[in-house]
């Protein structure tokens, strides 16, 4: 009988770990959407060591941002919104999350427009 339950104990918490790892995630981006008005000093594009683009947005007011697709937010458009951004202009940003140094994480860019 302890051989029979024992795997479906472990099935179980695996399902229980990857069900609050991905409320975790849902939570950290979602509880932290803000919009800020940002001046753009410099950009670039890195690669991850399996390949994957990111890219970077340096401003003189909101820190470093990020620009990568969002599942939550339905954002499929990073590369067209890294190609519209220029440094020397000023921004309306919308974004998710938080700049973590422990993480390596920066607020994500979920929307931008020029600043009036």
């Amino acid at each position: 009988m302890q051989a029979i339950r024992a795997p479906w104990l472990a099935a179980v918490l695996i399902v229980v770990l990857v069900l609050v790892a991905v409320g975790a995630d849902y939570m950290w981006t979602h509880n932290n959407e803000h919009d800020a008005t940002c001046t753009v000093t410099g950009k670039d594009r890195g690669m991850d060591q399996n390949g994957n683009s990111n890219y970077r947005i340096y401003t003189s007011n909101c820190d470093t941002l990020g620009d990568t697709d969002s599942f939550w937010f339905g954002k499929w458009n990073s590369s067209d919104i890294f190609g519209e951004i220029q440094p020397g202009h000023t921004y309306m940003f919308h974004m998710a999350g938080v700049r973590s140094g422990l993480f390596s994480s920066f607020a994500n860019i979920i929307s931008v427009r020029p600043a009036n």
